[in-house]
């Protein structure tokens, strides 16, 4: 079975990679059934995935339809909502600077942005003169968020 992916499906890279063995493997090779009296063939394969239709529906539709396979949700990771009081090193920062003036940016942990994104991004912060608080991850590639700091970035953002 060859994977074909619809042009209103976006995989990337790594994800295509991700299905591409499930795609060509023989369902079922290398299990034991617990049953003599059962066949391997019988076996029913099926995926579970730690989401909910409302963030990749028609990604779970377009496995089951291209795989031939259930796909069972088993609703999105959620944490813990945080309490309502800051960590005090947070609070104590966010006192220095008048209220509704602190920009915070956050993609989530999924999100991996380019290098020129991500350089783009943080001069943009540091054009709008306001203190920022940002939540990213490492450019791909990248092992250090400091490697990849637009030159000069941090002494002329110092304090902010």
């Amino acid at each position: 079975m060859k994977l074909i992916v619809p042009p209103h499906i976006k995989l990337r890279t790594h994800e295509a990679r991700a299905f591409d063995p499930m795609a060509n493997m023989e369902y079922g090779s290398g299990v034991n059934s617990p049953n003599a009296t059962v066949p391997l063939s019988a076996i029913v394969m099926q995926f579970c995935f730690q989401t909910c239709k409302e963030f990749i529906g028609p990604f779970c539709n377009y496995i089951e339809i291209q795989m031939n396979r259930l796909v069972i949700l088993a609703g999105p990771v959620v944490p813990d909502p945080p309490s309502s009081q800051l960590e005090e090193k947070w609070a104590k920062w966010l006192r220095g600077f008048e209220p509704r003036t602190v920009i915070f940016c956050t993609f989530g942990s999924e999100c991996v942005l380019k290098k020129e994104q991500f350089q783009e991004l943080l001069l943009g912060f540091e054009l709008t003169g306001l203190p920022f608080f940002s939540v990213l991850k490492p450019p791909a590639g990248v092992e250090l968020i400091d490697s990849v700091l637009p030159e000069g970035f941090e002494e002329r953002v110092k304090g902010k």
